[in-house]
């Protein structure tokens, strides 16, 4: 799913490296993760994921996932993840995420 969530980010125009560098944050780290397994897949199978921001927090957000074999669905899941900026204190600490980063994955 973290996989996933970078191709999502890249096909948005983003990156880790370039919201550090963009909106100065520290990471964008899950904090909950879950999935369900749905049928078995073998090693050799190639999966095909699916990944869409279900839920945008203040400073959250959870992204949710359908794997799929072919037509056949393996599995669902979601991960939470916070944004995470740099506090004055100068420890990490959540952060508003920024509308220029929400509208990125918005539908055209």
């Amino acid at each position: 799913m973290d996989s996933a969530f970078q191709g999502l980010l890249r096909d948005a125009g983003q990156s880790v490296r370039a919201m550090r560098e963009g909106f100065g944050i520290v990471g964008i780290p899950i904090i909950e993760a879950n999935a369900r397994f749905l049928a078995s897949a073998t090693h050799e199978e190639i999966l095909r994921i699916e990944a869409e921001i279900r839920r945008w927090g203040d400073t959250s957000l959870r992204v949710e996932y359908k794997g799929f074999c072919g037509d056949r669905q393996i599995f669902e899941g979601f991960e939470a993840r916070v944004w995470l900026a740099r506090a004055s204190n100068g420890k990490p600490a959540p952060a508003a995420i920024p509308e220029a980063f929400k509208k990125a994955f918005a539908a055209p």
